[in-house]
């Protein structure tokens, strides 16, 4: 289906004949630039989260990234994930684990006996608690919206109903 200038203007192109639903024949997915096959073989996969943007160092490390160097946009936002990937490692890690741990250190304060330090102490505790709680929140609202939006509209009447609420 394409000719050798062709071939030579799309080395990259990959086609994936996509799974059969409903129908009697195969969709066919044409990627001119190989990014299916690139995205497969990656191990993770840049996916922004709401909750970054409760904290004010996300707005800088995306202008920062994207001011430092020029180049294409597909490699400035390339940057741009990349410097958010590394920055949420060290500033949001594993919130369920970091709930669990404050919960524990939070226990543990409670059954020290109660003077000035230990009720500051607790106070501190206790807003970090709130603080993760609320961004375990925002991360799961994001999935829910992601599923809606993925699974909602397979019973359109019911998805729409839920859309106009």
């Amino acid at each position: 289906m394409a000719n050798l200038g062709w071939k030579e203007t799309f080395p990259e192109t990959m086609i994936q004949h996509l799974i059969r639903y409903k129908s009697d024949h195969c969709p066919i997915l044409l990627d001119l630039y190989g990014e299916s096959k690139r995205r497969k073989n990656s191990q993770h996969r840049f996916r922004f989260e709401e909750l970054w943007l409760i904290n004010e160092d996300c707005d800088r490390i995306v202008e920062e990234a994207w001011n430092e160097r020029t180049g294409t946009v597909k490699e400035k936002i390339k940057l741009c994930g990349e410097r958010l990937d590394s920055w949420v490692q060290r500033n949001f890690g594993d919130i369920p684990k970091r709930i669990k741990k404050a919960e524990k250190a939070l226990k543990q304060l409670n059954s020290l006996p109660q003077n000035e330090e230990t009720l500051w102490r607790t106070k501190m505790e206790e807003e970090e608690l709130d603080d993760l709680i609320r961004m375990e929140e925002i991360w799961w609202s994001q999935r829910s919206r992601a599923n809606w939006v993925a699974y909602g509209d397979k019973n359109t009447k019911f998805y729409h109903h839920k859309a106009s609420q």
